[in-house]
């Protein structure tokens, strides 16, 4: 009664922790999508991506996150379980429907225990 959990993919063990992981985890600002030649600049919010006991997590409604690949993320939890967030290696940048993750600053170490 009145206790709900979210199901989740089980998550892979991995030995050491890929290199993309660390270059994605950080502060960001969510901005909306730029159409066309738009120079959007408004901040809507801000998010964080963090690796917690080998799990590389983003706080808010996605939970625990997967690259599948150098430019590919899969959100593992959450209301948009399943979908993917596309990551951009020139600027930093990630994409989510219409939002745009824009880059803070690149963080060194942020890794949780």
């Amino acid at each position: 009664g009145n206790i709900s959990y979210e199901i989740c993919p089980r998550y892979p063990e991995m030995e050491e922790i890929p290199p993309l992981w660390n270059t994605v985890a950080g502060q960001y600002e969510l901005m909306k999508r730029p159409l066309g030649d738009s120079d959007n600049t408004e901040v809507l919010g801000h998010a964080e991506i963090w690796i917690d006991d080998g799990v590389l997590q983003m706080g808010g409604v996605a939970g625990p996150l997967l690259p599948i690949s150098d430019t590919e993320i899969i959100i593992q939890g959450g209301p948009f379980a399943g979908e993917t967030m596309a990551y951009e290696p020139a600027t930093g940048n990630l994409y989510h429907h219409f939002l745009l993750y824009k880059p803070i600053r690149p963080e060194s170490n942020t890794t949780r225990r």
